[in-house]
């Protein structure tokens, strides 16, 4: 019996090596220089089609005039911008008002309340009804993701290759006060930015997102995300249930200062972003958390497993130890290929060694959603069905 645990347990721990460094190692270390030699190509570098620019607003914190006044200067001729609020209420409504005063070709729209689903989903929506669909491509961007404009070029120039739907961009945290908080943060965003660079997985972010017009109507992204609680995760569902392609531009990632500080909020967040996967891909959640539990029980046994084969020294146990621990090692060297060469102010040792911390904590935030179908975010609660549709909104 222990002989055949063991050869399971290397089994197992085999099969997750091998996913781990395909769709997170491997793909985060070479996609860019085949990004460049080879999708850039089949690309026209002068592709230059009309923009509609939508950016949904929430609040004045995190620098937001600054933001609004990079969006005006790297805007481009042929981009309108469109600012969108939940309310002229809305901190963020009197600063961008009177920034945009007298601005050509840009708006601030007002949505209202949203009813039958997330609020920035039916922020955009408003917007892009004000846009009345008289542009090329739709480009949609967070509020604190202020792209240049040779980034906004580089998003949609891939658009000019039919068989590529959609386009999309990313974001890398800088530490601030390098808090426990912040590194367990931007660990999560690195895995999440090395699905990104995975060819064979279908993602999408909904900070930095740009699409031909006549794709987004065809897939029926507007009625879709009128029922639904997030604008990423659902158009990443339309694509994959419609075969579509996305693809991720290397050059369009965003650095900016961590916006969470604590262990707390970094786990709440990234439980945030599991139920979107939960409801919408939810294939790709069960890989997810099939992947975080074998090497967290891997990370948490090791030690276990040590100590106990030099207390109790036998033939299963000392075996044990050198599988777990061999796991461990080359786990770690693979979450070190998440490191993206970035002035982030986070090293590269303490990013190897707190590696099967960060990958316990993430595996934590991943299971306190697995019951629940209630999502929170930004003062409401979406209680959702098992499609992620969008059944009942309390507002606190």
């Amino acid at each position: 019996m222990s002989i055949d645990l063991l050869l399971l347990l290397i089994g197992v721990d085999i099969v997750t090596l091998v996913m781990a460094y395909c769709c997170f190692g491997l793909p985060a270390l070479l996609y860019r220089k085949v990004y460049s030699a080879l999708r850039l190509r089949q690309c026209d570098p002068n592709y230059a089609p009309t923009m509609s620019v939508f950016i949904p607003c929430k609040g004045a914190d995190g620098g937001l005039a600054a933001n609004v006044e990079a969006f005006l200067r790297h805007q481009g001729p042929k981009a309108r911008l469109f600012f969108t609020v939940e309310s002229e209420q809305d901190g963020a409504y009197p600063v961008i008002r009177q920034l945009i005063q007298d601005k050509p070709n840009v708006d601030l729209v007002v949505a209202g309340l949203a009813a039958s689903c997330g609020q920035k989903n039916h922020n955009l929506l408003r917007a892009i009804e004000r846009a009345s669909g008289k542009d090329d491509v739709y480009v949609f961007l967070d509020s604190v993701t202020s792209i240049t404009r040779a980034q906004l070029r580089d998003l949609v120039v891939p658009l000019s290759d039919p068989q590529i739907t959609v386009c999309v961009g990313f974001r890398w945290d800088v530490l601030k006060d390098k808090t426990l908080g912040e590194r367990l943060r931007a660990f999560m965003i690195a895995l999440q930015w090395a699905v990104l660079n995975c060819p064979f997985i279908t993602a999408t972010w909904g900070g930095g997102t740009a699409i031909r017009r006549r794709d987004f109507e065809a897939l029926g992204v507007s009625e879709y995300w009128g029922k639904t609680v997030v604008d990423d995760m659902a158009l990443a569902r339309l694509l994959h249930d419609q075969k579509r392609k996305a693809v991720f531009v290397p050059t369009c990632v965003k650095e900016m200062d961590s916006s969470v500080a604590t262990v707390k909020g970094a786990i709440l967040w990234f439980k945030r972003q599991a139920l979107y996967l939960k409801f919408y891909l939810r294939a790709y959640w069960l890989c997810t958390i099939g992947l975080l539990l074998c090497c967290s029980i891997n990370f948490v046994g090791f030690p276990i497993l040590l100590v106990s084969s030099m207390i109790w020294p036998g033939r299963i146990m000392t075996p044990l130890a050198m599988v777990t621990g061999s796991f461990t090692l080359l786990m770690m060297v693979c979450c070190l290929a998440t490191k993206r060469p970035a002035e982030d102010r986070h090293d590269r040792l303490s990013w190897f060694l707190f590696s099967p911390l960060y990958v316990v904590l993430a595996c934590y935030a991943y299971l306190l959603g697995v019951w629940t179908r209630v999502l929170r975010w930004r003062g409401a609660s979406y209680r959702l069905d098992r499609q992620g549709y969008v059944l009942e909104i309390v507002r606190h």
